[in-house]
Parts: structure tokens; C-alpha cells; sequence
């Protein structure tokens, strides 16, 4: 999976690209654990780390700041996914967090 495309933002950069309940989906919403790198291919915040920063190291400091900035904003300890998945998380909610990130 070296598909780097740049930020985070830049990849869900319209709520077509985001999704919800899973990692990836295809262009037909079908689930998956790898990024299919299609048209229509959509990610969770999650996901679209793991395609944006491949090495590790990056991703793990990309992580490490969203998890940082939900618990200071949410004031609670859910993870990333339990965020993205949360029926009161937009994909709005989601631009204005990596936009503020710049990731």
C-alpha cells in the first residue's frame, strides 16, 4: 500500500472520498481492510492516514495528533475510529479537524 497522495485533506477533500464503518470501500461500497485505489474508492479518517503516511513513524505522529486534539475537544478517550463512526460526526466535523491539523 505506498500510495501516498499527501495530506489527509487533500484525499477527503469532498464527502464522496469519506466514509463511515469501515477502513475502505470501493466504488460500490463494499467494504475493505487495503485501499482500493479506484474511482470512487472511499476512506475513513483512519484509512486515509494509513494511505496519506505510509511510513510508520509519520503515521504514528499524524495519529498521535488527532487523538490529542479529540481528547482536548471531546473531553473523552474514544478512539479515532469511535469518532469517525459516531453518528454526530460529519464529514465537515472531519475536514475542520485535519484543515486545523494541516495533515
Amino acid at each position: 500500500m505506498a500510495i501516498a497522495v499527501g495530506k489527509i485533506k487533500d484525499l477527503l477533500n469532498s464527502e464522496d472520498k469519506w466514509t463511515k464503518g469501515a477502513l475502505y470501500r470501493d466504488k460500490l461500497g463494499k467494504a475493505s481492510n487495503y485501499y482500493p485505489n479506484s474511482e470512487g474508492a472511499k476512506c475513513c479518517l483512519l484509512g486515509a492516514a494509513r494511505v496519506c503516511y505510509p511510513e510508520i513513524g509519520k503515521r504514528m505522529s499524524v495519529l498521535e495528533k488527532i487523538y490529542m486534539t479529540l481528547l482536548e475537544t471531546c473531553g473523552n478517550t474514544l478512539t479515532i475510529p469511535q469518532w469517525n463512526d459516531d453518528e454526530n460526526t460529519s464529514f465537515q466535523d472531519v475536514q475542520n479537524l485535519v484543515n486545523e491539523l494541516d495533515i
